[in-house]
């Protein structure tokens, strides 16, 4: 596995499928394409959901290098010649995310949110994964109904 042609192949994808662009799109984007294990260990519970510091030192890396730019906060390939297409189910996850109308970053970072506290640990129920965002310090998900909740719960069901 190589996160690199991930975060290459997210930025390409998002932009094909005019989705947010942004360093936490890719972030989420990557964490749903990666093994449980893996998940575990690149990822932790961050402001806008799972967060991985190697992600972002990738993302440094190839700002440095010139092989991606951040403008207007969205993330763009400079060369077309280094576009990586569909690397390890990336497109499949913007395709799911386009089905089930999860277009903003919000509903993005609230899938990702309800994933980690779903299934990291042990699966959970409504009021345990509202309880553990509390704690984790992901406030917005005590106020989703539990209806809102329910929903994403069963589409990270669906994704795995």
């Amino acid at each position: 596995m190589n996160l690199t042609k991930k975060v290459i192949s997210a930025i390409y994808e998002l932009k094909k499928n005019n989705l947010p662009r942004g360093k936490t799109s890719v972030q989420k984007i990557i964490y749903f394409t990666l093994p449980f294990e893996e998940q575990k260990k690149y990822y932790k519970p961050y402001h806008y959901g799972p967060y991985s510091e190697t992600v972002q030192t990738i993302i440094r890396s190839l700002l440095s290098l010139n092989v991606i730019k951040y403008e207007n906060n969205e993330l763009e390939i400079k060369n077309k010649k280094d576009v990586i297409e569909n690397e390890e189910g990336i497109s499949r996850i913007i395709n799911f995310f386009k089905s089930n109308k999860i277009l903003s970053l919000k509903c993005i970072a609230n899938i990702s949110k309800i994933h980690y506290l779903y299934y990291h640990g042990k699966k959970r129920t409504i009021k345990e994964i509202k309880n553990f965002s509390k704690f984790i310090g992901w406030g917005n998900i005590i106020h989703l109904n539990d209806k809102k909740v329910e929903f994403y719960i069963n589409l990270v069901k669906e994704l795995n």
